[in-house]
């Protein structure tokens, strides 16, 4: 069963697809504003009324990117345009991602879900599965060095191998395992280990990630209160553009995090 259908164009493709869109009896709740790429919100949500379909709209890889954002700028869209495998669907021309950036895609957003669910694991393993022959391992290791996703391809990639026996490469395993954990990462790979997957676990190993003091500051900060207009974007329809809605994020996202420390 789908929830949305997932479409990854170029930026400057937007104003034109959402005119087609639009034509066809498809609305955004939110403005082309937002169209531009930034380290935070990367997409819109179509829907029709009338129908099921929903059609989301990304024009960037890393969406939704919070706390993703620190490495959502190192995400190279160009080489994965370039690098892109047509296909065509009934009459129409498009591309896929190639097998490894389609995998380094799917660990970028198992991460950031904590693999609270295992169907994010199991989407990677039919990868891998029904792509053997075409997946290069050693374009897969370089790109996810280059795009600063090592350590969610490991987990990722690790988990499948755990509860699905996939067919990884046990020499990519240890190229790709962490050296030098520090303490928010030793807890999230702990409790990993131990079967306890849990939505925002994932903040432990971004915040352990990051260099300086400074900058876990800042990660903390941005965190708890994200820009108003990325903020706004994602939660008007939940709040109803109520004027305290970063209050209330800020309460939410501490509330979660304490419980995080607090079950761990």
């Amino acid at each position: 069963m789908l929830g949305d259908v997932d479409i990854l164009v170029k930026p400057e493709d937007v104003p034109k697809i959402d005119k087609v869109l639009s034509q066809s009896g498809y609305q955004s709740g939110h403005t082309l504003s937002f169209y531009r790429v930034t380290n935070y919100l990367n997409s819109l949500l179509y829907g029709k009324n009338g129908s099921p379909l929903l059609l989301h709209l990304h024009w960037h890889l890393i969406n939704n990117a919070l706390p993703n954002y620190i490495y959502a700028e190192k995400v190279n869209m160009d080489k994965l345009w370039k690098e892109a495998i047509p296909l065509k669907i009934r009459e129409s021309d498009t591309l896929c991602l190639a097998p490894h950036h389609q995998l380094l895609h799917l660990s970028e957003h198992a991460m950031k879900h904590s693999y609270h669910t295992l169907i994010h694991v199991w989407d990677i393993h039919q990868v891998i599965s029904h792509g053997k022959e075409k997946l290069d391992w050693e374009r897969v290791f370089t790109d996810a060095e280059e795009f600063q996703l090592k350590g969610p391809l490991f987990y990722s990639l690790w988990l499948s191998k755990e509860y699905f026996d996939t067919c990884v490469p046990q020499r990519i395993l240890e190229s790709l395992r962490p050296r030098h954990k520090g303490f928010g990462e030793k807890i999230f790979s702990r409790l990993l280990r131990q079967g306890k997957r849990r939505e925002k676990l994932c903040w432990l190993f971004y915040f352990s990630r990051i260099s300086t003091w400074q900058k876990k500051i800042k990660f903390v900060f941005r965190t708890l209160f994200p820009p108003g207009a990325a903020l706004s974007h994602m939660e008007a329809d939940e709040n109803g553009g109520n004027g305290n809605v970063r209050r209330k994020v800020a309460f939410r996202r501490l509330w979660k995090a304490l419980r995080l420390f607090g079950n761990k």
